[in-house]
């Protein structure tokens, strides 16, 4: 009786009171105390298995010899950052970056940071492909202007001078330059509408080199 009474007050005595922060409370021994976590075994089950607990989870342990540890101030570490998304989203003749819609030019500009000759070439093309496009579009409204003009001031020449076949004659002729002016500038707008497709193809081009150089 009293080899059982002394050892089970030597039990009493040698066991940990862990706190939790929940207000749980484990009656145990801590066998091992690392960097983030304890392990432990329950006193109910000395020969059981091994339990491990978090730093953070706890409030602080009583040890056997008095002695308290406070955990308190041991918060959850926060998660590592979600790596950025720094790819160019493709949608049409529309980009997005970083969730972000973005014009081609601010494209080009995000490409241009990577230094990359390949990437600076294509990107160069597709800056010569706008330019062009742009001089036919300007030529084009010039020549149509400039046509329509032409038509209208002649044929109130031509109306004019009915009672002169020489007259009207020449006014029937700059009417039909008039007429050339003026598809021509309609060809200058259509040579645009080509060259705007060819400048899309070109800056998707870019961006898709864009996106596989960020994964070298």
């Amino acid at each position: 009786m009293l080899l059982i009474f002394f050892g089970s007050l030597w039990s009493a005595k040698a066991q940990d009171t862990l706190v939790k922060k929940d207000g749980g409370i484990i009656i145990g021994k801590v066998i091992e105390v690392g960097t983030s976590d304890l392990k432990y075994k329950r006193m109910d089950s000395p020969d059981g298995p091994v339990y491990i607990i978090h730093k953070w989870d706890l409030q602080y342990i009583t040890y056997s010899n008095g002695r308290k540890e406070l955990y308190s101030d041991i918060t959850l570490p926060s998660p590592p950052p979600i790596s950025e998304n720094l790819s160019i989203l493709i949608s049409g003749s529309n980009y997005y970056y970083k969730e972000h819609r973005i014009m081609e030019a601010d494209m080009l500009a995000i490409a241009k940071q990577r230094q990359d000759k390949k990437i600076d070439l294509m990107i160069k093309k597709t800056q010569d492909k706008k330019f062009i496009q742009e001089a036919f579009v300007i030529g084009g409204i010039g020549l149509g202007v400039a046509g329509l003009y032409e038509m209208a001031a002649n044929g109130r020449r031509r109306g004019g001078r009915r009672g002169s076949p020489a007259g009207t004659a020449t006014s029937t002729t700059a009417v039909q330059n008039g007429e050339y002016i003026l598809l021509t500038g309609v060809g200058c707008e259509l040579a645009a509408i080509y060259f705007k497709i060819d400048r899309t193809r070109h800056a998707h081009i870019v961006a898709d080199a864009y996106n596989k150089s960020l994964s070298h």
